[in-house]
């Protein structure tokens, strides 16, 4: 159907509807819609009819919004202009035509609804045409534009379709495929399809794929250990290859690792699993006791079994294993505790099993005995001792059990388990002394008991009973005869090489200390400290009568003449102006020999030890790595220097000492003040610091000191207090301070300034001065610490050293509301900077100063007293090192300042009495002089005087005076403990016969009883009346009953002098020398006892049998062949010196004086007549005639075969035929099922 222009006549509504009907072009978009809505007039109103027929026949209510159809209809408008615009490409063209249609539709609408309704009528009248109308009108509109979209052909691009016509598209074009040429390929063979495979042989191939699976693995675990054995590096070095249990895949697992270990159920060995113990609690059935023993066995079996590294790896991972052993070995019954038992209640199969039980045992001791079972089945010498010790399968309480239980019937091997566990553990020894000493104790304890028993007098509430010494002297006598039988020779020549013998002597380490001289104490011994002088140590000072012993690193500075009194106009000068200061070159360069503050020899910019500025640990020159800017700061390796670099970098310059040293004082000074005042560091702080040092010393020492005044340009004293405001530092909070104090330590040269510059004094200490005047005239009552300054040539250097105190203690101890208070008393504990890395060396420097300061001249530095007891609250190690430097008598002689007296007290208190008992001989000697001048001087009811007597009483009762000389000093101390309070308790008692034994040994003469008696009435003559001196000879009485005496005659004659009467007890005197002794008097108690015994056989037969072979064994190691042929003699004479206890030499020559005499037959060094003369005094021959004639071959002479034999011995022991005996040695203790 052709689109032409119509008349306007002809187009109905429709076209007389648009007043630009007539005009509008055909091919624009409103002409073609006014054509195609022509068109589909009569379709339309058709499909209005049926609709409007619906709708009154389904009742449907109300017509379809106008506004939703209007919606749908202009989309449905604007997706065909889209296409038409697309077609035409203008796109503005179609936002114009969009808005003139939307415009033009308002329009034609309002005219349609005017002329239907008619103007000014009421729309209600004419509601339903109108609303017919306007359904129509959308629902023709909406059919026109579906079926135009659906009808349109596809538009090419850039070309409109005006025709009306709708243009086919042209055919597609059909490419000619052109048909596959037949290719001619070879004709292959057919194969023929094997048959399908049956079920049973499917199987098989999956079993032959396993089994090759299965051998794969077991060649590579089998390589693997062909490999392990190849290489024997050791089991804590190597791995085991097992099967992974999730991916079935092999693993790598380490030999020592809980993964071998294997949760057996071990239980430990209590007292009631013995079988012969017939006395059992009511609540132990001994059925259960069989079938545990039984069930211990098999565990014993299963560990025995495990292979090397699985042993060793449930060992050291099950503690369990341990546990047995330990408790085994504790509650098992020895030999002696089976003698005199009745066994008739034990059962064959428990006898049997017990047996059976204690042979695994052993078996397992060796073999934890044992660090190497094959050649490549070993752990390392460093692994194995490490395993013993920390695993605590074997200790030295364990072996000597070992030794008590399998000693006699396995001599050998018991041997062997020892010198293994001592071989490879070195610290075993050192247990061994403690252990030794605990043993020794407790022999001695039960010594007392039984010779008031065997005498008939009573015991005392602390002594332990009779009972309780008898159950407990065979195992203590059994383990000493294991330690003289099977352990080696240096232990028992440190049980027996007079260490352990007598009160327990302490070595002098005098030498060794870093601390005070030694001031003011004539007569001391110097004995032990002989060799460390000889190696330059120390240095001894004789100052006319008196004697002070340094360490080397503290320089004793001499006395210099007080030249304080000159003229005031010396004193008293004017201040130049700040030009003139500068100018001003009369500076005194060099620092005057022996002034006071400061030792001049070591420069602190040059020093003999440097301190790393990382760690601050000492180093000496060739440890020492200087940084490569400053050329000043050493390191000890790199990981220091990274560490230090943040704060270092910042004063990192090469320092200009030269300029520095041309300065004068008021130049030095503000530098110094801008620096600590905020400024921070700088590279010449430390020049800075040993300028103005060497200014004051010529300030207030120097033979000019008026014109060294004026170059320091203010006044000493001020000059003093400013320097002690510097080293008072306020930052607002803790970061920032601990910061600033790093920046300063890691200056250049701080570090060897703060801790090498020697500070000493000048001022001794004088005796007896401790409560007199003070050393500047001062009464304690009024003693300020302001008043100090300036007092005389005794302070000069004060200033410098008190800033030096401060600001290292200020360094290390926090500031704030529980800091350190300079102006009070410093009795608070403040938290300390622990995690500065200078703490250490910090906190040492300030015990050094401070002890050297209080000890010489008695002042404190005012914060002495407080940073001390912060440092010895908060660090006990700290405490014990300052202690052993002389902090008690640094504390007791600042007792007498006002200032510092509260504080001085509580360091005092703050020490435990374990830790001043733990005092060196000499320093606890020193500590008791100076504690007597201040009970002496003091009145009772001082606190001070209270300190005094507690500390006393610590060192008295440990004994620990042996440093003190018989000299009148020492007397003086034995006239006060007789005169104070301090007599009252035991072992101060006892300490008066100590001292009056030190001075006969010293005077070499042999013991005067006359002499005694005299120095006892001298002492107690202005001292006691006679009910006093009774008193006290009745206390020391019965110290003497309990104390190991030698010689108490004069006390016995002085209490027949005064009318005292002598108790029976004391009448027979303790003369237990050394262990010879202790054991012969025990001995004669134990015989004592058995005499009065009714019954036939005792339990002191026992006890008699293991002395009698203990005092042997002693007799043994100290006179044996090896001594020489002089220790024969030694032993014949001890024997005639004994020989009317006959009971003794019997059980001797029945128990262990036998072997005695065999081995010095087999040494060759006695003849017959000498052995006939040894069975004369044992009352009887000890051994056979045929015994006398085995000799032991001559050695043989050095060279030829000698060198051969050296060669053998040399040969290592992990060579073949050592390692197969090794083997067989362990298979023949252990058994054929050992490893499997």
């Amino acid at each position: 159907m052709a689109l032409a222009r119509q008349p306007r006549a002809k187009l109905g509504p429709f076209g007389c509807g648009s007043r630009d009907g007539g005009g509008v072009r055909q091919s624009s978009i409103t002409g073609i819609r006014n054509a195609m809505l022509a068109v589909l007039r009569e379709a339309a109103l058709q499909t209005v009819s049926e609709i409007l027929l619906e709708r009154r026949r389904h009742h449907i209510r109300g017509a379809l919004s106008c506004w939703h159809q209007n919606a749908r209809r202009r989309q449905l408008q604007r997706e065909h202009d889209k296409a038409v615009v697309v077609a035409v490409e203008s796109r503005e063209r179609l936002r114009k035509q969009q808005s003139d249609e939307e415009a033009l539709t308002r329009q034609r609408w309002k005219q349609v609804l005017i002329k239907q309704m008619g103007p000014g009528s009421r729309p209600g009248k004419r509601r339903l045409p109108s609303a017919e109308t306007c359904v129509f009108l959308a629902v023709m509109a909406l059919a026109a534009l579906e079926a135009l979209v659906k009808a349109s052909p596809e538009k090419r691009r850039g070309a409109l379709n005006a025709s009306g016509k709708a243009k086919a598209a042209p055919p597609k074009k059909e490419v000619v495929k052109e048909p596959p040429k037949p290719t001619v390929s070879k004709a292959k063979k057919a194969e023929p399809e094997p048959p399908p495979k049956s079920k049973k042989e499917i199987e098989e191939e999956q079993k032959k794929l396993l089994e090759e699976k299965e051998e794969q693995k077991q060649q590579f675990f089998a390589a693997e250990q062909a490999r392990k054995v190849a290489a024997s590096k050791g089991a804590d070095q190597e791995v085991t290859y097992v099967e992974d249990r999730d991916t079935r895949k092999p693993k790598a697992v380490s030999d020592i690792s809980d993964y071998w270990k294997a949760d057996l159920g071990l239980l430990p060995f209590m007292p009631t699993d013995n079988v012969a113990e017939t006395d059992l609690p009511d609540d132990v059935d001994p059925s259960f006791r069989l079938k545990y023993l039984e069930m211990l066995n098999e565990k014993l079996e299963k560990i025995l079994r495990l292979k090397f590294h699985v042993f060793w790896s449930q060992v050291i991972f099950d503690p369990n294993v341990s546990r047995l052993v330990d408790s085994y070995l504790r509650f098992c019954l020895r030999a002696h505790d089976l003698e005199g038992m009745d066994d008739a209640g034990i059962t064959a199969e428990e006898q049997a099993v017990t047996k059976e039980v204690s042979r695994r045992m052993l078996q397992l001791l060796v073999r934890l005995s044992r660090p190497q079972e094959s050649p490549s089945d070993y752990l390392s010498h460093d692994k194995y001792g490490q395993v013993i010790l920390e695993s605590q399968v074997l200790d030295v309480p364990k072996i000597i059990d070992v030794c008590v239980i399998y000693g006699d019937a396995n001599r050998s091997t018991v041997t062997k388990i020892v010198h293994s566990a001592f071989r490879h553990q070195p610290l075993f020894k050192d247990d061994f002394s403690s252990v030794v000493q605990h043993m020794l104790d407790g022999l001695l304890q039960c010594c007392a008991p039984l010779q008031f028993a065997a005498r008939g007098q009573g015991l005392s509430d602390q002594d332990l009973s009779v009972n309780e010494c008898l159950s407990f002297l065979p195992d203590m006598l059994s383990c000493f005869n294991a330690i003289f039988c099977f352990f080696p020779e240096d232990c028992v020549d440190k049980l027996l090489g007079g260490k352990e013998e007598g009160p327990k002597a302490r070595p002098s380490n005098l030498g060794l200390q870093s601390a005070v001289e030694l001031n003011g104490r004539q007569g001391v011994v110097l004995e032990p400290l002989a060799e460390n002088l000889a190696k330059g140590r120390i240095r001894v000072y004789l100052d006319g009568k008196e004697l002070a012993v340094r360490p080397e690193a503290l320089v004793l500075a001499t006395d210099v003449p007080d030249e304080m009194q000159e003229s005031e106009e010396e004193e008293d000068f004017e201040e130049g102006s700040e030009e003139d200061e500068f100018e001003d070159d009369g500076i005194c360069e060099e620092s005057p020999e022996g002034a006071c503050g400061i030792d001049a020899a070591p420069s602190p910019l040059q020093p003999s030890v440097f301190w790393c500025y990382g760690c601050f640990r000492e180093l000496n020159a060739s440890q020492a790595n200087r940084c490569s800017k400053c050329r000043t700061a050493v390191f000890c390796s790199r990981e220091c220097q990274r560490k230090c670099n943040k704060y270092h970098h910042v004063s990192c310059r090469a320092p200009e000492h030269q300029k520095v040293e041309t300065l004068n004082g008021s130049a030095v000074l503000r530098h110094l003040q801008q620096q600590f005042h905020g400024g921070g560091p700088t590279s010449e702080t430390a020049s800075l610091l040993a300028r103005m040092r060497s200014l004051l010393i010529a300030a207030y020492t120097g033979k000019e000191k008026k014109s060294a005044r004026r170059s320091l340009g203010h006044d000493p004293d001020d000059v003093g207090m400013e320097l002690h405001t510097m080293a008072r530092i306020f930052l607002p909070c803790e970061e920032e301070l601990q910061s600033y104090y790093n920046y300063f330590w890691t200056a250049p040269g701080m570090p060897e300034f703060l801790l090498g510059t020697e500070l000493s004094t000048s001022k001794k200490h004088v005796p007896g001065e401790f409560r007199g005047r003070d050393e500047w005239g001062h009464h304690p009552e009024d003693y300020d610490m302001d008043d100090g300054f300036g007092e005389g040539a005794s302070m000069a250097g004060y200033q410098f050293a008190f800033f030096h105190f401060n600001f290292l203690a200020r360094s290390i101890i926090m500031e704030g509301s529980r800091g350190m208070n300079m102006s009070d008393v410093n009795s608070c504990v403040a938290p300390l900077r622990k995690d500065a890395p200078y703490f250490k060396a910090a906190a040492h420097r300030l015990g050094i100063l401070y002890l050297s300061s209080c000890r010489t001249c008695g002042d404190s530095l005012c914060a002495g007293p407080g940073a001390m007891l912060m440092l010895c609250a908060a660090e006990p190690e700290l405490r014990r090192k300052f202690l052993n430097l002389g902090l008690g008598r640094a504390a007791l002689h600042e007792v007498q300042t006002a200032a510092s007296r509260r504080t001085a007290l509580q360091l005092l208190e703050s020490v435990p009495l374990s830790e001043w008992q733990q005092l060196p001989i000499q320093e606890a000697a020193l500590l008791a002089g100076d504690l007597v001048e201040c009970l002496q001087c003091g009145e009772e009811e001082e606190d001070s005087v209270r300190a005094a007597q507690k500390v006393l009483n610590a060192l008295l009762r440990k004994q620990t005076m042996g440093g003190l000389s018989p000299s009148d000093h020492a007397v003086e101390i034995m006239e006060h403990v007789l005169a104070s309070g301090l007599r009252c308790e035991a072992e101060t008692r006892a300490f008066f016969h100590f001292l009056l034994s030190k001075r006969q040994g010293a005077e070499r003469e042999t013991f005067d009883a006359s002499r005694d008696i005299k120095a006892w009435k001298v002492i107690s003559s202005h001292r006691f009346s006679d009910e006093g001196k009774k008193t006290y000879l009745q206390h020391m009485w019965e110290v003497m009953g309990k104390q190991e005496r030698r010689d108490w005659n004069f006390l016995f004659k002085a209490g027949s002098d005064i009318g005292c009467e002598v108790p029976e007890s004391t009448k027979i005197p303790w003369r237990a020398k050394g262990h010879l002794d202790l054991m012969v008097l025990l001995h004669d108690a134990i015989s004592a006892l058995r005499s009065k015994s009714s019954d036939g056989k005792t339990p002191l037969d026992s006890i008699i049998k293991l002395l009698s072979r203990l005092l042997s064994c002693v007799l043994g190691f100290r006179m044996a062949p090896r001594h020489g042929a002089n220790a024969f003699g030694d032993l014949v004479s001890w024997l005639v010196e004994h020989s009317e206890r006959t009971e003794l030499i019997q059980d001797l020559s029945r128990n262990g004086l036998d072997n005695i005499a065999m081995e010095w037959i087999a040494s060759g060094l006695v003849d017959d007549t000498q052995l006939d003369y040894l069975d004369d005094v044992c009352g009887g021959p000890l051994l056979p005639k045929e015994a006398r004639h085995r000799r032991r071959p001559a050695p043989k002479a050095a060279g030829g075969g000698g060198g051969g034999a050296s060669a053998s011995s040399s040969r290592p022991e992990s060579s073949a035929s050592t390692e197969r005996a090794k083997i067989r040695e362990v298979r023949e203790v252990v058994g054929n099922d050992y490893g499997e």
